[in-house]
């Protein structure tokens, strides 16, 4: 992401830290939630949709043509991250 964000769209490391450091914040605020829903749903229910989500946003990243869809793309895959967080190592 990384180098997708620096080399394609040309995003200085600022912006590039913005986002990484908004993604970490979002997976910390995320974890909590996330085992709730795990240990209420079921692990399954957990992992199965996150794991689509995350596949998808990584299109959604990799197609992105600007700032903003790539952000959007990477705030949508921390999200879908953090949700199967615990999930795995609990199964």
């Amino acid at each position: 992401m990384p180098l997708l964000g620096g080399s394609t769209l040309s995003l200085s490391t600022s912006s590039l830290g913005l986002v990484f450091s908004l993604m970490a914040i979002v997976n910390m605020l995320l974890v909590v939630p996330s085992s709730v829903i795990a240990d209420r749903m079921g692990r399954k229910w957990s992992i199965v949709p996150s794991g689509i989500l995350v596949g998808l946003t990584m299109f959604m990243i990799g197609g992105a043509h600007s700032y903003w869809m790539f952000f959007v793309g990477a705030m949508l895959h921390s999200v879908a991250a953090s949700l199967s967080g615990p999930a795995p190592a609990a199964y």
